[in-house]
């Protein structure tokens, strides 16, 4: 079951990145990859949702997605972190980007949907 709107959603999103991502002080390769895979499915989830609801946020979110999941494969292949440990900040900073680019959206078009 998934939380719809306000904190629950983001407790929730927050719980699950704390699941995938590698600790700070432990980096392991097979975590990066985890989290690429993770990270790669997501976006790919969010990209298809912006084209089935064309949502201002999903278009955000999805690539941020993708970029990210590049990051941990890079990581992956590297061995440690390329960004300083910051997978998780970098996962919350797509988040509220998505957020804010929908709220810029909606007060500029007012609607949340990007349309032709």
């Amino acid at each position: 079951m998934l939380p719809f709107t306000g904190l629950p959603v983001a407790l929730y999103f927050r719980r699950g990145a704390r699941r995938v991502q590698p600790r700070r002080h432990v980096p392991t390769r097979g975590g990066f990859a985890l989290v690429g895979l993770v990270s790669l499915a997501a976006g790919r989830l969010v990209l298809a949702d912006f084209w089935r609801c064309r949502h201002a946020h999903c278009l955000i979110t999805g690539i941020g997605g993708l970029a990210r999941s590049g990051f941990a494969f890079l990581e992956a292949v590297v061995g440690r972190s390329v960004i300083g440990g910051d997978e998780q900040l970098v996962f919350l900073g797509v988040l509220a980007a998505g957020v804010v680019f929908e709220a810029a959206w909606r007060l500029l078009r007012g609607t949340n949907a990007i349309t032709r």
